[in-house]
């Protein structure tokens, strides 16, 4: 029995320049599962226009043709038992696949139409082909072949007619793909005992070695611009994904996933990679090259943790809680242009989850120690460097600006414990309660509006468990409307900036990840993988996060995850 494979879409960015090509931005974003099924995934492919994505998988037992939604993700499958189809390749159209498939015993090459199911014979029963390619232009479609003895590549028109012969070399060619100007052909070749990149002009003799090297470098893929072509390495211990430019040069690295990368694919648009991860499950990963490069803000301190942070709503001002002096917790302002840090505190009082108001000129944060016992409530003026209580109460947590001058917070009778009830304040004014809400330590955010707030809400399930879901909370009436379900808690929300969507942390099976879920509710989708064990995330603008990982030897580190989505 198979294990179940997950489809996943995935976002982290780094730039590289080689050579005489232009620099490139190749990003690896963390996965978000598209479906969950048994059975292996392979070989996607992406349409011209990026809407669908064509892949096989065994689900069925054989190797069928399935494609995929990029918008709704809605899947069909397109061909069945008793015959493998597999390697499609999609015309320019979006109205046909060209595929491999063992319905005439040897490896043949077919074509099925998308919308009437009409599938056609491309080539002769007698010998073998394999790895079909359409070009750009719709005239021809490029493969392999053993018709003259070794695996060449060859071309050959859509209707079936014009087979002929591009590459003679002595050896093996495999998996040709055109150009983005239909005028060259990748290929990886045996020539020299190893696998290597080349490229060839379809009249055939024009050949480039791109790479020779004692390294396995296979499965090439044109970027859609025709300065780049990507391809799958034995270069790393794992087996990673990389990219090199078109004429030759230096190859980069892109991806190097534990399980490996395979069977790169460019979106038509370039700013996105697809491949597949394989271990024990298959899963197909988008990197898109808006997605984030994670870089930690600062230097990572030994024994040191960094956490709660916050960024001031120009950006130019990262806020965040650290125990680097010696107490549990002071309040640490950054200025991320100079890179510059003040200390909001000093002695022994302990500070910690400060968040900016709305115009930035006022931060809110708890303090505790020194004469003070208890957590207390305070809003410190970024101009004149003066702070203030804002209400008698004490044992409060997680406070954050709702409006231009309320402020929400938790609030519990004794110290040290772990849920709270949701309270206001305006300057000035007496605090009290809102409704008769249960929330989690995990925290709570207004939008700008500041008539509602979203809160980790306790919910009790089939079982009588508590557990914290997100949830919208009207100030004004107390009505609650749930965002998000799940089987494990989720905590520490934080609203974008525009307040369309909300940032949360939840388990996943390999540690704590950060996902996001609209600000109205529905599905949610990774950000941040579990593998990064997050701690609190939060927006550093329209497109990006800053969060808190910890790393294996248990020190914490705040990395900045910028353009994620």
């Amino acid at each position: 029995m198979t294990s179940p494979r997950s489809l996943l879409l995935g976002t982290l960015l780094f730039a590289v320049a080689c050579g005489a090509a232009p620099p490139i931005d190749v990003s690896l974003e963390l996965p978000r599962v598209l479906l969950e099924w048994p059975g292996t995934v392979v070989r996607p492919r992406y349409s011209f226009d990026a809407q669908w994505i064509a892949f096989s998988s065994d689900r069925e037992g054989t190797l069928d043709l399935y494609i995929v939604s990029t918008t709704d993700e809605s899947v069909h499958r397109l061909t069945g038992p008793p015959f493998d189809e597999t390697r499609p390749a999609w015309s320019p159209d979006g109205k046909a696949l060209v595929y491999q498939t063992n319905q005439d015993g040897n490896a043949g090459l077919w074509t099925i139409h998308i919308e009437s199911g009409e599938t056609r014979r491309l080539t002769d029963p007698a010998h073998m082909y394999s790895t079909p390619d359409w070009s750009p232009r719709g005239d021809l479609i490029t493969y392999v072949s053993q018709a003259a003895g070794s695996w060449d590549v060859w071309v050959i028109q859509p209707d079936g007619a014009g087979a002929r012969q591009v590459t003679t070399h002595a050896g093996s060619e495999y998996q040709p793909k055109f150009s983005p100007d239909g005028a060259r052909i990748t290929f990886y070749p045996t020539w020299h005992g190893w696998t290597d990149i080349a490229t060839v002009g379809v009249s055939g003799g024009d050949v480039t070695e791109v790479l020779r090297s004692e390294f396995e470098d296979y499965r090439p893929a044109w970027s859609p611009d025709g300065n780049w072509i990507a391809f799958a390495s034995d270069r790393t211990e794992s087996g990673g994904l990389w990219v090199v430019p078109a004429e030759g040069g230096e190859p980069v690295l892109v991806a190097d996933p534990e399980v490996g990368a395979d069977y790169p694919d460019w979106r038509p648009d370039g700013k996105a990679l697809i491949y597949v991860e394989d271990s024990y499950e298959s899963r197909l990963v988008v990197t898109s090259r808006r997605g984030g490069d994670r870089t930690p803000v600062g230097e990572p301190v030994a024994n040191a943790v960094d956490r709660n942070p916050d960024w001031s709503p120009d950006g130019g001002t990262l806020a965040f809680e650290t125990n680097r002096f010696g107490n549990e917790g002071n309040v640490v302002l950054r200025d991320v242009t100079r890179g510059t840090e003040t200390r909001l505190s000093a002695g022994r009082v302990n500070d910690g989850t400060p968040r900016f108001a709305i115009d930035g000129e006022r931060l809110v944060y708890v303090t505790s120690g020194g004469d003070q016992t208890h957590a207390q409530l305070m809003v410190h003026d970024l101009g004149s460097g003066g702070s203030k209580r804002w209400t008698d109460l004490s044992n409060v947590a997680f406070p954050s600006f709702c409006g231009p001058e309320a402020i929400v917070f938790g609030w519990a009778e004794i110290a040290y414990v772990e849920q709270f009830e949701l309270w206001r304040v305006e300057e000035g004014g007496s605090a009290h309660r809102v409704g008769a809400h249960v929330i989690e330590r995990g925290g709570l955010d207004c939008p700008r509006s500041g008539d509602w707030v979203v809160a980790s809400l306790h919910q009790t399930r089939g079982g009588g468990d508590d557990l914290p879901r997100l949830a919208r909370i009207s100030l004004t009436t107390g009505d609650v409307q749930v965002l998000t379900r799940g089987a494990v808690p989720h905590l520490h929300p934080r609203l974008s900036p525009d307040g369309s969507e909300v940032l949360f942390v939840a388990e996943s099976e390999g540690g704590v990840g950060a996902y996001v879920v609209s600000a109205e509710g529905g599905s949610s989708r990774s950000i941040v993988a579990a593998t990064e064990h997050v701690a609190v995330a939060d927006w550093a603008g329209p497109d990006s996060v800053v969060y808190t990982s910890v790393e294996r030897i248990g020190r914490a580190r705040l990395a900045s995850t910028r353009d994620l989505r």
